[in-house]
């Protein structure tokens, strides 16, 4: 441990030396009562600190009271000039939503407030930040004025809010909202709500109320969804009906023009393969062209769903190449429809190279 030792002769040189560091910072006790500097005048003097630091009590031009350092104040170039008005920007006059600014009232450590006098007549305090960004646009008359004009269906509450009232902004926000993840398919795509549901809730809880409850006996709520029996039409009391999923995933654009039986007879086969598989009644082969042990079954009738052939994804993928260009050669009549949809035909089949 270090131990300092004082004598007397260095204690009064230090209390020497504070001293004249008092008369070199303008410490010395002056009289300033009654002066003027800049919207400050000094009343009297409040406290003095060690040192003979004082702080003097100054009234301000505007009404405010504020007590300063006095060498603060004094000072000729950056010297304190008034209580804070000074740097506070001139409202008097300004008019905001419902609000006028009528004078500056007090601040606190983080913010300004004024005195602001509604249409209304009645009189409001607030910050000048809150009142230009809309915050706070009137006294509690208009918020007032509001809710006697909305109009309350009891279906939009937060803690028991009716399933069509969450599809109807859903949908509306798909088509009118191009933020929302999914406007390119709907309103980017020129889907659009028609005039009667895009203004009124209510007039979407009649048209559909009634067909909606049918369809939660007949197949749940879990598995019953909004559908448009035309993908190009938009939202409108004709075009719109209450569908399973699996009928929607049916109702795709990519499927317009695909037979939907085909697609129902495909998805059946595959589920059979894959039950087989699971239980072991079928048997997974290596490739028939290059003998890769990752394979995938290929149909050459969805009608007999065990009768596959074994192809690796890329052959697979060159073989229902040939396939479709063949269906596309079939339907503008240069080859028979027969021989394109033959999986036994040479044509529909990749050569095997040796192995």
């Amino acid at each position: 441990m270090f131990f300092f030792y004082f004598t007397k002769s260095n204690l009064l040189w230090k209390n020497s030396k504070s001293i004249s560091n008092q008369f070199k910072r303008g410490e010395q006790s002056i009289d300033i009562t009654g002066q003027r500097f800049g919207k400050l005048v000094a009343l009297n003097l409040e406290y003095t600190k060690p040192r003979g630091i004082e702080f003097w009590k100054f009234k301000c031009d505007c009404g405010n009271y504020k007590i300063l350092r006095k060498t603060n104040v004094t000072r000729r170039k950056e010297g304190t000039k008034s209580c804070g008005c000074l740097l506070l920007e001139n409202l008097t006059g300004q008019v905001f939503g419902r609000l006028t600014a009528i004078r500056y009232h007090h601040s606190t450590k983080s913010s300004t407030y004024w005195l602001w006098k509604c249409n209304c007549g009645n009189h409001k305090l607030a910050t000048p930040a809150n009142v230009k960004f809309g915050q706070v646009r009137s006294c509690g008359c208009l918020r007032k004025e509001l809710q006697r004009r909305a109009k309350k269906h009891g279906c939009a509450r937060t803690t028991k809010r009716h399933p069509l009232y969450h599809r109807w902004v859903s949908l509306r926000q798909r088509c009118n909202n191009s933020k929302d993840k999914s406007f390119f398919r709907y309103g980017g795509r020129g889907i659009q709500v028609c005039e009667r549901w895009d203004s009124s809730f209510e007039n979407f809880f009649n048209d559909m109320l009634s067909s909606y409850l049918q369809h939660i006996r007949d197949f749940g709520a879990k598995n019953t969804s909004l559908d448009r029996k035309d993908n190009n039409a938009g939202y409108s009391p004709k075009n719109c009906k209450w569908s399973t999923f699996y009928e929607q995933a049916q109702n795709r654009r990519h499927l317009k023009h695909e037979d939907r039986r085909l697609k129902k007879l495909r998805e059946r086969a595959m589920g059979k393969i894959h039950y087989d598989l699971k239980k072991g009644l079928l048997v997974k082969r290596p490739c028939e062209i290059c003998g890769c042990f990752r394979s995938e079954a290929h149909h050459l009738d969805y009608l007999k769903p065990c009768r596959v052939e074994w192809y690796c994804r890329k052959h697979h993928t060159e073989l229902h190449k040939i396939l479709r260009k063949l269906r596309a050669y079939s339907s503008t009549g240069r080859i028979s429809v027969s021989k394109a949809e033959d999986p036994d035909s040479n044509s529909g089949r990749l050569a095997r190279s040796p192995r």
